[in-house]
């Protein structure tokens, strides 16, 4: 956002000095102060004469963490803390990035074990800690980034917390390219936008068709009639790890083959229900989220 500069920025002070009640420090580029930069709560804030850019979770800093509800209506609190920190011109200030997401209470392993791809794109694991333990998958794509992840795993790790069985499913985007994508866009350019309701409606509808995009691995039977090929496939295919074993060492049309059968299996033998299952349960926690806000 747009600011008017302090006065130590002006005269590029080498020391430390306060604004807005939050201390900012020089940071420099050989010799000379590239920027400013300030904490508060989780904030990450940087000043760059005269704009001020903000990182970091919303849902963190208004709760402090980010294991429970963030509802629309705490957003827009969230906003107004900000306003009367930073002026209205926080409510014109342009935004970059942006997560849409939801904390389900659930066992998450049920979930993210089976993950194997984003429609073609493949699931990574999360790790975490010193065991560098899975607890998630994330798939990976150039303007956007979907995590299926253990909340619990988490908030015991980072926070020392305890906390029920939790899923948290979540999509961090690239807003100046998911507002001006064609047919399915999320009209979300500033924090004034935020306070309207359209937005609402494409952020559920984006996490949701997304949720149903996941390709879930099963334990599908081997029959008598399968050939070598068939069992292989029913086998290999089904399991994330070995499915990137088999992408590395065949062909990417031999992969796309098999991919293919191996999809076909699913629908043959109706494994979508784990799929269903999630799908609905985002639906369901994104419009408790936005209460009567959507429409």
């Amino acid at each position: 956002m747009g600011i008017i500069p302090p006065d130590e920025v002006l005269k590029e002070v080498k020391e430390p000095f306060l604004w807005k009640e939050i201390i900012f420090s020089p940071k420099y580029r050989k010799d000379r102060v590239l920027k400013y930069v300030g904490s508060w709560k989780n904030l990450r804030l940087e000043i760059c004469f005269d704009q001020l850019r903000m990182y970091n979770s919303w849902h963190k800093f208004y709760h402090g963490n980010n294991y429970g509800d963030y509802t629309i209506e705490e957003i827009k609190e969230t906003i107004q803390i900000f306003v009367e920190k930073f002026g209205s011109g926080f409510l014109q200030a342009s935004i970059k990035k942006m997560t849409i997401g939801c904390n389900l209470s659930c066992n998450a392993e049920k979930f993210y074990f089976k993950c194997i791809s984003l429609g073609p794109t493949s699931f990574q694991d999360m790790r975490m800690g010193n065991t560098h333990k899975v607890y998630g998958q994330y798939a990976k794509q150039t303007n956007l980034k979907f995590k299926l992840y253990d909340k619990q795993h988490e908030a015991k790790i980072h926070d020392r917390k305890k906390i029920p069985p939790t899923l948290r499913v979540e999509q961090e985007m690239n807003m100046n390219y998911i507002r001006k994508r064609k047919g399915t866009p999320i009209r979300v350019n500033t924090p004034s936008d935020l306070l309207q309701k359209g937005w609402l409606s494409e952020a559920i509808f984006e996490l949701v068709v997304q949720t149903e995009r996941i390709v879930f691995s099963s334990d599908l039977p081997i029959e008598p009639s399968d050939s070598l090929v068939e069992a292989e496939i029913k086998i290999l295919m089904g399991n994330p790890r070995s499915r990137e074993v088999i992408r590395a060492k065949a062909t990417p049309k031999t992969f796309r083959k098999r991919a293919k059968i191996y999809d076909g299996f699913l629908r043959e033998y109706k494994q979508e229900n784990i799929g269903k299952c999630l799908s609905q349960m985002v639906e369901e926690k994104m419009m408790f989220l936005a209460g009567q806000n959507t429409g």
